[in-house]
């Protein structure tokens, strides 16, 4: 078994070499462990009075610029607090005028309501006023107007129909007679008003009987020069009544009704035979009758 070689530690530095060592006016005042610890670095001198100084100033600073900002913002929020009560006041104000607005226009709608009663009913009693007026009147249409033509050639010309009609009717049976409006090259109809609503209605039935004949009323009948042309007989209607009896017989053609008379300044259609009559008398009845039919 060999045995192990161990280095031999170092000398210890002597007290004298230490001395040599650290030679200098530092040196001398080292104790050994400082020594051999190499040389320190100087201290710097502090002054705290100074310190604090420079603390408070920047303190300071900082909160000037911070009271600043503040400053700003409480200004700015003020500025925006502001504006918000100008814009609260202006809604409302807004809102107030949209309150009256809307009462205002309930009330002009409940006006409106009631105005469009009141129309409906004057326009209702001026419908009857005229239909009461028309109610011994009669319609002569497709008759050829003759040149000069006078109340006395009407007059002649409405007995004429009478005798074809076998009928006696006489210049006092005649209350008025005249022609009528028409469309440009149209015969003007002629309009005849008797005294009687019995002799109206009896002039009516005697045609309806004259035509279920093998001839029908025309021009030739009454002596009128030229071709024969039928010639229309009808009860006199009302502005409204002539409306919808237009659009009653168009409505007849479309849906397939038999029947479209009036009657007494009435509207009436019916399907076919033996149905219920209808009587119409507005627009909007149409719409109605429409709904039922399909």
């Amino acid at each position: 078994m060999s045995l192990l070689r161990r280095t031999p530690p170092k000398k210890a530095v002597s007290e004298s070499n230490l001395e040599d060592i650290t030679s200098g006016s530092e040196s001398k005042d080292l104790n050994p462990q400082q020594a051999c610890l190499g040389p320190l670095k100087r201290k710097r001198d502090f002054d705290s009075a100074e310190f604090m100084d420079e603390i408070r100033n920047l303190f300071d600073e900082f909160v000037k610029k911070q009271n600043n900002k503040m400053s700003k913002l409480q200004s700015t929020v003020d500025e925006i607090r502001t504006q918000n009560n100008t814009i609260t006041a202006s809604i409302q104000l807004l809102s107030d005028k949209y309150d009256d607005i809307q009462k205002e226009l309930e009330k002009i709608k409940t006006e409106r309501k009631e105005h469009l009663a009141c129309m409906k009913t004057l326009e209702n009693k001026v419908e009857n006023m005229e239909k009461n007026s028309c109610a011994a009147k009669i319609e002569i249409r497709n008759i050829p107007t003759s040149q000069r033509e006078t109340k006395s050639d009407l007059c002649e010309l409405t007995k004429k129909l009478g005798s074809v009609l076998d009928l006696k009717i006489d210049t006092n049976d005649i209350k008025d007679v005249y022609r009528g409006f028409a469309k440009p090259d149209t015969p003007k109809p002629i309009l005849i008003e008797f005294t009687s609503v019995l002799l109206k209605d009896k002039i009516l039935n005697s045609l309806k009987s004259f035509n279920k004949k093998d001839r029908k009323l025309n021009t030739s009948l009454l002596q009128i020069e030229g071709p024969p042309k039928p010639i229309y007989i009808s009860e006199a209607l009302t502005s409204k009544g002539k409306r919808l009896y237009y659009l009653a017989r168009e409505f007849a053609k479309t849906y397939n009704f038999s029947f479209c008379w009036s009657s007494y300044g009435k509207i009436y259609l019916r399907k076919k035979e033996g149905t219920q009559h209808v009587r119409i008398d507005e627009e909007g009845d149409f719409a109605k009758l429409k709904e039922n039919t399909i």
